[in-house]
């Protein structure tokens, strides 16, 4: 009769941890049982489930467009991962603030027994606790300390918009750097042979009488620095290849092959009045947003620091049975009530805790300033470096168009004698330049469209298919 008492008691035991947690898991999960990651403002898409997974990572590796290096770097970029994992452990922070208001429950079981020497008897005692407290109220605690990690969690999740949109931004540029660096090669290469065949016509009249010294020292000159200059861009080329790798986060040293940027439409901005692109940047950009969201962090830490030295009122109760070398009843003991805390006396933290959440706020207001002017400098540099782009685009297609028909003149010149075959090959050569300065300078103008739009908070990935 005793084995089936204290049996009974451990076999109640284990049922109650078992029904407990079953029932905490089918009503809530563990994964996000308050849902404080639901309805997280992410900027854009969540790069790092299916789209990523559904990307042909190999085949866009061996050939990309603009929009594909983008995706790619938003996929596999471990600087914007980081921030996206920084936002999941604030939003756990965020489950633990919201876990206040919920009560707390504990359950607990024992069994032990001894035996007394040299008597020989033996004593068991068996028994199992559960009990719980509740929080009732607390002045508002809770509360500002529930707001506190909320804001903390949104100023996590617009600095990780601020890395996505430099992200963009990042690889749009090294894309159309690398691009243009490739055609800059090809430009160098036409212009260095061209100066080498100039060289040999002119090693080869100086030999035969006709030519000055100073025209053979004068075209080996130009041949030299025709060969530093591919030698440049080869270089340069391969630097831009490095940071475009790095930005995709592929092995350097990879080979890639990357298509034409054509103009992008959705890089073109209306020509708005720099006055309504600065408003703009300051109620789209992520880094205002995020020390906005900081400052109502603060705003909240103050408040909870002042509700530290009001008092709390819980409820509390529990229950037990416990029985003693398994003879007579069960005891059993049931309890419930309410108590009320106040703090008298902490050291004085809490009156440093409030002097270092109020000192904070007054800081990040100075930052939330300072954050506001930049915003409105780098519209202000970007709108008019786009300005100059474009005015340097107008300029090259109008040089281009010179070289071309000083390329047509000298032809011609040349085929009536009236010119020697280096001004040719100069003329020539003028002109490939003339092609790389348009090609580059229209990239250089996507960069700057780009630029405009970081400014102003308003790049993403979806931009580049408008």
């Amino acid at each position: 009769m005793k084995k089936t008492k204290n049996s009974r008691i451990i076999y109640i035991f284990n049922i109650s941890i078992l029904i407990f947690f079953t029932c905490l898991k089918s009503a809530w999960g563990f994964e996000d049982p308050l849902n404080s990651e639901k309805n997280i403002p992410l900027y854009n898409k969540n790069f790092y489930d299916k789209e990523c997974e559904s990307l042909d990572f190999f085949g866009a590796v061996k050939s990309l467009n603009i929009f594909s290096a983008v995706n790619l770097a938003l996929c596999r970029n471990p600087e914007t991962k980081a921030f996206f994992f920084e936002i999941k452990k604030q939003a756990a922070d965020y489950g633990i603030a919201k876990s206040d208001y919920l009560p707390s429950a504990s359950i607990s079981g024992y069994h032990n027994q001894s035996k007394t020497e040299p008597s020989g008897i033996e004593n068991k005692n068996t028994g199992a606790e559960i009990s719980f407290e509740w929080l009732l109220f607390d002045f508002g605690k809770r509360k500002a300390n529930n707001d506190k990690a909320y804001f903390l969690l949104l100023y996590s999740v617009y600095q990780h918009n601020e890395v996505i949109q430099n992200l963009i931004y990042s690889t749009i540029e090294a894309y159309c750097n690398l691009f243009s660096s490739k055609k800059e090669i090809e430009a160098a290469l036409r212009s260095e042979e061209a100066y080498k065949t100039a060289y040999e016509i002119a090693e080869e009249k100086y030999k035969l009488g006709i030519a000055r010294k100073a025209d053979l020292l004068q075209a080996k000159t130009d041949y030299a620095k025709s060969s530093l200059i591919r030698q440049k861009a080869e270089n340069e080329s391969a630097n831009y290849l490095g940071q475009l790798l790095k930005l995709l986060n592929i092995k350097q040293g990879s080979k890639i092959n990357i298509e034409k940027p054509e103009i992008i439409n959705g890089l073109l901005i209306a020509d708005e009045k720099i006055d309504a692109l600065i408003e703009k940047a300051f109620k789209n950009r992520a880094d205002i947003k995020s020390v906005k969201a900081l400052k109502k962090s603060y705003e909240a830490a103050e408040r909870s620091a002042k509700y530290n030295r009001l008092p709390s009122i819980s409820l509390y109760g529990g229950a037990d049975i416990k029985n003693s070398n398994g003879q007579g009843e069960n005891i059993r003991n049931n309890n419930i009530g309410i108590k009320a805390s106040f703090p008298l006396f902490t050291g004085f933290y809490n009156t440093y805790s409030h002097k270092k959440a109020e000192y904070a706020e007054k800081s990040i207001e100075m930052e939330k300033e300072k954050i506001a002017n930049n915003a409105a400098y780098e519209v202000w540099t970007a709108y008019n470096n786009l300005k100059t782009a474009k005015k340097n685009l107008e300029v090259s297609q109008i040089m281009l168009t010179s070289a071309f028909e000083n390329k047509n003149l000298t032809l011609g010149m040349y085929k009536a004698g009236q010119n020697n075959i280096l001004d040719l090959l100069k003329a020539i050569s003028s002109y490939a330049d003339a092609e790389k300065e348009v090609l580059i300078s229209e990239y250089n103008r996507i960069i700057a469209q780009a630029l405009l739009l970081k400014s102003i908070g308003d790049i993403d990935s979806d931009v580049l298919k408008k």
